[in-house]
């Protein structure tokens, strides 16, 4: 890219006058101008040379509010993110009662903070933002959008990947959807799978059983998932179930799969290539899961230059050593807060719950041709997303004497993750 060399020539009836170079002009205007970008090209730029790069590092709140508040949005819950990844989380985990825990806000005091989480509108002003901004370092906000954008082309990607013939390129409202739904995976997988609490150190039994259970009454993690409205919550299936898909066809395929015709495989290479039968692949693609969204894009895109299965699982180990101790729960939560959502709607509508324009017209096998962060077939369908989209918080703060919870109070037990399948002979080395 030839930033650098930009010039204007005007031609006059005397001749070109001398070409004006973008380093000429004030640094406000060439500020301006960069805003203007997109982060890719803005990264192009920073590359350009010493000059470039120095303005933009001294000016770079003002260069990425502008493109954040443009490409980046929902604004809210992209700087959770950020709050959460530089160590100073919005939301604290606090003990209540028999080893469970809740997620609590001591920053906020309002009484609809969970409603007002889902429902946030970017209400803050630009010097709200650009304060926050200033407290993260600008290489981790850099990073981070340009995974955003990688997340955005492959996604795209992925999402038709079993309806080739309805490949398209995602509107710009869809990617919304998608962003905010990353983000809402982001934040989760911070909270809950990547051991911000408890910590290993000095771990008391009683926080270690918090990772091999899930108790819905209770549990911080079916708190947060009830933060987020029932069309929200589609659109994050969507996202979950497409991209769980990808990581079991290109990162841990079973051997099951791959003794499939179409792969043309002998049953000695599809035990070899293959992460175990299909239970044990489940597994292990579960357990992968807990990795946070840049590591498991890296993995998508770079699965090639893991070589074997041993190299791969000890890149996943050394970034996160704790990650066997269960599989992933986003799913489990999910389940469990959208079973309080259908049962909550019986409730309230009776014989009348599964009439349109009552019930959420979406099935939870994902990915199909339309709806979740796609736009659905229909008017009335959109519609319908529409009406769903007003329940965020339902059940928040959670009362332990709500008598319609009560059929609610149950515990799953996680199983025990794992990253490596068991040897078999076939295999050979690994």
């Amino acid at each position: 890219m030839r930033t650098a060399n930009m010039s204007c020539k005007v031609s006059t009836r005397t001749g070109v006058v001398p070409s004006v170079e973008l380093q000429d002009l004030p640094i406000e205007t060439v500020v301006d101008i960069l805003s203007y970008l997109d982060v890719e090209s803005l990264a192009a730029t920073f590359r350009t040379n010493s000059w470039f790069c120095r303005l933009v590092r001294a000016n770079w709140v003002h260069i990425l509010l502008p493109i954040i508040k443009r490409d980046f949005s929902p604004i809210g819950p992209l700087f959770r993110v950020f709050d959460l990844c530089g160590g100073k989380p919005a939301m604290a985990l606090q003990v209540v009662r028999d080893g469970a825990f809740l997620l609590e806000d001591p920053l906020v005091g309002s009484e609809n903070y969970w409603d007002d989480f889902a429902q946030e509108k970017d209400r803050a002003n630009e010097e709200e933002w650009r304060a926050r901004l200033y407290a993260h370092d600008f290489l981790a906000v850099f990073k981070f959008c340009i995974t955003v954008k990688q997340w955005e082309r492959e996604f795209n990607r992925l999402r038709f990947f079993q309806q080739p013939q309805q490949s398209r390129v995602l509107e710009a409202h869809e990617f919304e959807r998608f962003r905010h739904a990353l983000y809402a995976w982001w934040t989760y997988a911070r909270y809950f799978h990547g051991g911000v609490y408890p910590s290993s150190d000095g771990e008391s039994e009683e926080a270690a059983s918090f990772w091999l259970r899930l108790v819905d009454r209770w549990d911080a993690r079916c708190n947060f998932m009830r933060q987020f409205s029932t069309s929200q919550l589609m659109e994050m299936l969507d996202m979950w179930t497409t991209i769980k898909a990808a990581v079991g066809r290109k990162v841990c395929p079973s051997a099951s799969d791959l003794r499939l015709p179409e792969y043309n495989l002998t049953p000695a290479e599809a035990a070899s290539i293959g992460w175990g039968e299909s239970g044990e692949s489940i597994l292990i693609r579960d357990t992968m899961m807990k990795l946070t969204p840049d590591e498991i894009l890296h993995l998508l895109v770079s699965r090639h230059r893991y070589t074997t299965k041993r190299s791969l699982v000890q890149f996943i180990l050394l970034k996160n050593p704790g990650i066997e101790r269960s599989v992933e729960t986003f799913s489990s939560a999910w389940d469990m807060v959208m079973d309080d959502r259908e049962g909550l709607l019986f409730e309230e509508k009776g014989d009348t719950a599964l009439d349109p324009g009552n019930y959420f017209p979406a099935s939870r096998v994902y990915p199909m041709a339309y709806g979740g962060v796609l736009d659905y077939a229909t008017p009335e369908a959109e519609g319908v997303r529409a009406e769903f989209s007003q329940d965020g918080g339902r059940g928040l703060p959670y009362c332990v004497d709500d008598e319609r919870f009560r059929y609610r109070n149950v515990t799953w037990r996680l199983p025990r993750g794992r990253l490596m399948p068991h040897p078999r002979p076939l295999e050979g080395r690994l």
